[in-house]
Parts: structure tokens; C-alpha cells; sequence
């Protein structure tokens, strides 16, 4: 747009150079369009396009401050080694009272009359009000591009804090393993031993949720399906006497969910493979573990942990239906905000259904 309203000024005043520029948000006089000559003829090598409004003098400067048009066939130069001018006519754009730019010819073989002021001025008053609209618009797209640029650094800058949160956490549940270990050395009651074994199994459950955040592209979720896929392993690894006892099934979908949803499903995963593994196959007995994830049709996570063992049989010597870890998962589930379904006919089948909601 100025090229073209500046090529036709010039054009139809038969002159060499000219301007047009617009007022920036500072205030400055800025000349995107500006005649090649300026810059060819000018002794300055690092000749600007931006004119501050405490650089303004001469008739331009006395044109955008008085806000009047100023005409001149007297010979003069611009300040700092610019071009010559031997005529000239520089026209303020305004729209409404504010001044918005500026318009200017210079340098024709003969003098500049009024009809040439009149002409400048009636193109001044045509565009000034489109010059406007467009300033307005592009402030507003750059006042956009910078709130989305302070927004990406502000989320950057929290996601790389959650990374270390995650980080740190994970780091810290590994030092707490270290000391149950090292205190439990030594230990000869073999119930206390059990118990401080089942502790750190939550421990490295929650640890191995923050571990997958950490590790992931979006690490404010956790994809329950490959974390459900590593901490089952990991639990049967825990209980080397039953590889090739007892078979692993797995059923699992892949769903996204946050931090805060993984582990309670993990410790819900502790209790209850933990608890299949020690207390379903009695004295060394073969048998099947399934584990299922999936979204059912009513938008809900289903959770569940199938054994074909002995479902009379309890953890540490309890009803399985009333064992510390049931009851753990019983909790678990309503903190999810859903329900949990035990089945115990030819086996144990806990189920734990939870809407996935904003999770």
C-alpha cells in the first residue's frame, strides 16, 4: 500500500522523491516507502527509515508537529548529509485530530502550486482514516503475537518447572526405597519383613507414574497403558518364585490421563497383582494373572486384575475380601470417583470403574 499511494503522488506530480510513512506506537515517524534515490544520494551509510519525534525539524518536522501542510520551492537540505531539496511539499495524515503519518513530494523541475497542496491534501484525507484502520489492526496482531509469545515462555517455563517436580520426586521416593532396605536389614521377624517389602512396592509404583511423566513428550500426562505395561512387569519381577508358575496376560488400551489419575491406578495395581501372585497359587501352584484396561462404552476406565487361583485364600493371612490392601484399594477407587467390583468364584476378578472426565 504506500509503494502504490506513493508511486501515484509522484506520478501524477511529476516528481523524483518522496515519502509516506505512518506514526508508530512510540511515536516515531516510520517511512516504509521511501524513493531509491534517498538512500543512493544520501552520504549517510546507515541511513534509517525511523525518525523519533525528537529528530523532526525543518518543514517535515514543523508539518507533523503543527499538524499543517508546508510547501516550499526554496532550495534546503535535510539534516545529517541527506539529500538536497529544491522544492517540496510535506502533508500531515490525520484522522480526526490524531496524526497518524506523513505524505511528501519534493524535487520537480518547477515550482509546486496550490492545486498541488490541494491534490496531496485530498489523497491525505482519503487514506487516513484506511492508514488508521490498518495500524489499529496490525498494534492489535502484534500486542496478540506478544501476549501468545509471553504465554509460550510462561508455560515453557512451568512445564520445565513440572519436569524437575517430576524429576525431583522420583529421585527422593529412590532414597526412601534405599532407606527401607537398609533398615530392614537385619529385620528377622518375617511379617515385618513382609510388610516393609509391600511398602516399597507403593513406593516404586508412585516413583515409576513420575518417572513415565518425566520421561514423556507431554509429561503433565501419563500414558496409563504403557505405564500399566511397565509396573506389571516390574511387579512380577519383584516375585522371581512365580516366573514361569504363573502366566501374564495382558489386556491393556492406551489412554492419556494426568499424574494424579496414574497413581492410584498403580497402587491399585500393587495391591492387587501383588496380591494374586502371593495368596492365589498356594504351595508353588501354576496359574493365570490377566490385566485389562480399557474404555467401556459408558466413557468409563475399567481397571482389572483377573486371577484363576484360589480366592479363599487372603493377604498375610486375612480374608482376601477384608485384607489391608483391599481395603487400600477400596479407597483408591473413590478417589478416583468410582466403584470397585470383587468377584471371587474360581478365582479372584477386581474391577475398578472410574469416569476419565478432565483427568
Amino acid at each position: 500500500m504506500y509503494e502504490r499511494v506513493l508511486d501515484i503522488v509522484l506520478e501524477v506530480l511529476d516528481s523524483r522523491h518522496g515519502v509516506f510513512g505512518y506514526i508508530d506506537p512510540e511515536g516515531s515517524l516510520v517511512c516504509p516507502s521511501m524513493t531509491r534515490e534517498i538512500f543512493e544520494e544520501s552520504r549517510i551509510s546507515d541511513l534509517s527509515n525511523v525518525f523519533p519525534a525528537d529528530s523532526w525539524g525543518g518543514l517535515w518536522g514543523e508539518c507533523l508537529t503543527t499538524k499543517r501542510t508546508m510547501l516550499s520551492n526554496s532550495s534546503g537540505r535535510l539534516p545529517d548529509g541527506r539529500i538536497e531539496i529544491a522544492r517540496c511539499v510535506f502533508v500531515p495524515i490525520v484522522d480526526g485530530d490524531e496524526l497518524i503519518g506523513l505524505l511528501a513530494a519534493a524535487n520537480r523541475d518547477t515550482d509546486y502550486v496550490d492545486s498541488d497542496r490541494d491534490l496531496m491534501e485530498s489523497i491525505a484525507r482519503r487514506i487516513g482514516p484506511i492508514l488508521h484502520a490498518r495500524l489499529a489492526r496490525d498494534l492489535r496482531e502484534q500486542e496478540r503475537l506478544k501476549a501468545e509469545e509471553a504465554l509460550q515462555r510462561a508455560l515453557g517455563e512451568k512445564d520445565a518447572l513440572l519436569r524437575e517436580v517430576h524429576h525431583r520426586v522420583k529421585n527422593n521416593m529412590a532414597v526412601i526405597l534405599s532407606m527401607i532396605g537398609l533398615q530392614s536389614e537385619g529385620v528377622v521377624d518375617q511379617a515385618t519383613v513382609d510388610g516393609m517389602k509391600k511398602i516399597q512396592g507403593r513406593i516404586r509404583s508412585m516413583a515409576l507414574a513420575h518417572d513415565q511423566a518425566y520421561r514423556s513428550e507431554d509429561f503433565r500426562r501419563v500414558d496409563l497403558g504403557d505405564y500399566t505395561r511397565r509396573l506389571t512387569d516390574s511387579i512380577f519381577q519383584s516375585h522371581p518364585g512365580r516366573v514361569g508358575k504363573v502366566d501374564l496376560r495382558l489386556q491393556i488400551a492406551d489412554l492419556a490421563v494426568t499424574i494424579d489419575v496414574a497413581v492410584p491406578c498403580g497402587l491399585i495395581l500393587n495391591e492387587l497383582i501383588g496380591n494374586a501372585l502371593e495368596h492365589a497359587f498356594p504351595d508353588g501352584g501354576r496359574g493365570e494373572v490377566v490385566v485389562a484396561l480399557e474404555m467401556n462404552n459408558d466413557g468409563r476406565v475399567e481397571l482389572a486384575v483377573i486371577d484363576n487361583g484360589d480366592g479363599r485364600r487372603g493377604d498375610t493371612g486375612a480374608d482376601r475380601r477384608g485384607g489391608i490392601g483391599l481395603q487400600l484399594v477400596e479407597l483408591l477407587a473413590k478417589q478416583l470417583g468410582g466403584d470397585l467390583e470383587m468377584r471371587w468364584e474360581g478365582g479372584a476378578d477386581v474391577r475398578v470403574r472410574f469416569p476419565l472426565g478432565d483427568h
